[in-house]
C-alpha cells in the first residue's frame, strides 16, 4: 500500500501526482508555504517519519528531516 499526494484543478478536474512514495509508505499532512510544499512520509508500522520538501510543483522532492516524531507546523510571516 502507498498513498501519494495529488494536486487537483477544481475547475477542470485534472489531477497531477505530486509525490511518489515507495511501497508501504504514506505521504500525509501536506503544508504549503509560499511556493514550497512539505509533507510527512511514514508507514503504518513506523512510530517516526521523514519530512519531505518540494520547492515548487515541478521541483525534485527531497528529504529535509529524518526520523521526526511528528510533522512540523510552518508559519509564513510577511
Amino acid at each position: 500500500m502507498f498513498t501519494a499526494l495529488y494536486v487537483i484543478n477544481l475547475e477542470s478536474g485534472e489531477q497531477k501526482q505530486l509525490t511518489f512514495p515507495k511501497n508501504n509508505k504514506i505521504d500525509n499532512t501536506p503544508q504549503v508555504v509560499g511556493s514550497t510544499i512539505t509533507w510527512y512520509r511514514t508507514s503504518e508500522k513506523e512510530d517516526q517519519g521523514d519530512v519531505w520538501v518540494k520547492d515548487s510543483m515541478d521541483a525534485q522532492e527531497h528529504r529535509w528531516l529524518k526520523n521526526a516524531d511528528s510533522p512540523p507546523t510552518f508559519i509564513f510571516k510577511k
